[in-house]
């Protein structure tokens, strides 16, 4: 009922087809929960890569689609695609740096997140194997230096995760939260540091930048929890670390999918 419900409120474009074009690929994305929310999502070639459009009525607020590897039973841990938080209506759109023959491979799902916890899943579907025969579009420039480049990133963005982890699971102790605050703060800025000054494919500038950007909002933001609590200030410094820590976290999930786009572009 859901889709045939949907499958009327369509853009011209993207209009809902019994069988998909050699360009769009309709999937019905389900509940995973009891009480999770079901719609439709459309992936439609661009030049770009792939535009994503998720319209999923029903889905409680601040709901994350993510594009990610595996079925609706094992969902991989890797983020492929961040479609962002859905709308008025349960609706997202974004562009997605692949091709959608990549996506299209029956090892893709799309998946909906109670914000940004990506451990938890509460609708789900999976992106068919389709034969669609779409011209994949190629990366500016060449892949040179990007193979080392992607596992040097993965690496400093798994590190990042690391240390943020140790530093919650301490939270409870003060000092020890302190300690892990400050620690965390001086390896992330002389990672930082580093970044600045090594040579960067051409073909990965772009996603570095954003890498540097977003890891230094997450430096800052930690400096200011950790100011807050050793000078007893008001709740509005708290307030601005933590808005602050959560662009950060949201900024470092699109560096991740990015970095996974290139990965696939140039394999190593």
């Amino acid at each position: 009922m859901i889709a045939a419900l949907l499958s009327t409120a369509l853009p011209v474009g993207v209009a809902a087809q019994e069988e998909p074009t050699s360009q769009s690929v309709q999937i019905e994305v389900a509940a995973t929960t009891a009480t999770g929310p079901s719609g439709l999502a459309v992936l439609t070639a661009t030049e770009g890569g792939t535009g994503v459009q998720v319209m999923v009525p029903g889905a409680p607020e601040s709901t994350v689609a993510t594009i990610q590897p595996g079925t609706c039973a094992s969902i991989g841990t890797e983020l492929v695609g961040l479609l962002g938080q859905l709308g008025a209506g349960g609706q997202a759109q974004a562009t997605v740096p692949l091709p959608i023959s990549t996506l299209a491979d029956g090892k893709h799902v799309i998946a909906l997140h109670p914000g940004i916890d990506l451990g938890t899943t509460i609708a789900c579907g999976v992106i068919p194997a389709l034969a669609l025969g779409v011209e994949e579009p190629t990366l500016a420039g060449d892949c040179t230096g990007v193979p080392a480049w992607v596992t040097l990133a993965t690496q400093r963005l798994d590190r990042g995760a690391e240390m943020s982890k140790a530093a919650d699971a301490v939270d409870l102790d003060l000092n020890l939260y302190l300690n892990a605050l400050a620690s965390n703060i001086g390896e992330g800025q002389a990672m930082i540091e580093m970044m600045r000054v090594e040579q960067v494919p051409a073909a990965a500038t772009e996603v570095h930048q954003q890498m540097l950007a977003a890891l230094q909002l997450a430096v800052d933001s930690a400096q200011l929890f950790l100011d807050a609590l050793m000078s007893g200030s008001d709740v509005s410094a708290y307030q601005e670390a933590m808005t602050k820590a959560k662009q950060a976290q949201e900024d470092l999930i699109k560096v991740r999918s990015a970095v996974a786009g290139l990965k696939a572009k140039c394999p190593g």
